[in-house]
């Protein structure tokens, strides 16, 4: 007990020393704290939205020219997406992504930048995401001469169309091409904050 008062009584007569440890400890506690809330949401956290997190797995392409690795993986191709889907056999499903972008949304003075992402079509339904209205992504929408498809996010479906059910089905132009405008779905998930997926 003794040396509790010794310590506090020290601590008083010392105040700028203790208020910059203090200040040192909790600028340090507070920063570490932040960091890992924030690589917990990136990394460790399973992303909102999908409905079994625990079966999704994230695969990268990882290219070696010479000694030298590629930087960060990725850069696949859809004839490497094809051969992994044939040797796949342990995989319920395969779904591949371009990372975020933007695109042109309109023409005019009504144009903007938005973001948005090229998915495959199987993407949303490997995530087990399901639409708010209308239909998703499905494997004949990629095919060759047909009309472009384009999903909306809820927020972007809410801000540019009020709402309205009825923009399902109509066109919208991205980068100068129209675009059918299949579903807007509500997805709560950080790592996908793009406005349409294409």
């Amino acid at each position: 007990m003794n040396d509790l008062r010794y310590a506090l009584r020290s601590l008083r007569n010392h105040s700028g020393f203790t208020a910059a440890a203090v200040l040192t400890l909790g600028l340090g506690i507070g920063g570490t704290s932040t960091m890992f809330g924030v690589l917990d949401d990136l990394f460790l956290s399973p992303p909102a939205g999908v409905s079994e997190p625990d079966d999704v797995v994230r695969l990268y392409i990882v290219r070696r020219a010479g000694s030298i690795q590629a930087p960060s993986g990725g850069g696949g191709s859809y004839p490497d997406l094809e051969a992994m889907r044939a040797g796949g056999r342990n995989l319920a499903g395969l779904a591949a992504f371009d990372y975020p972008g933007s695109f042109d949304y309109g023409r005019g003075e009504r144009a903007a930048r938005i973001r948005g992402q090229a998915v495959t079509a199987d993407f949303f339904s490997v995530l087990g995401i399901r639409p708010a209205l209308g239909r998703l992504l499905v494997p004949d929408d990629g095919a060759s001469g047909t009309v472009p498809v384009a999903v909306l996010g809820h927020g972007f479906w809410q801000r540019e169309f009020g709402g309205d059910s009825e923009v399902v089905g109509h066109a919208i132009e991205l980068d100068g091409r129209a675009s059918a405008t299949m579903a807007p779905f509500t997805l709560g998930c950080s790592a996908r904050k793009g406005s349409s997926w294409a």
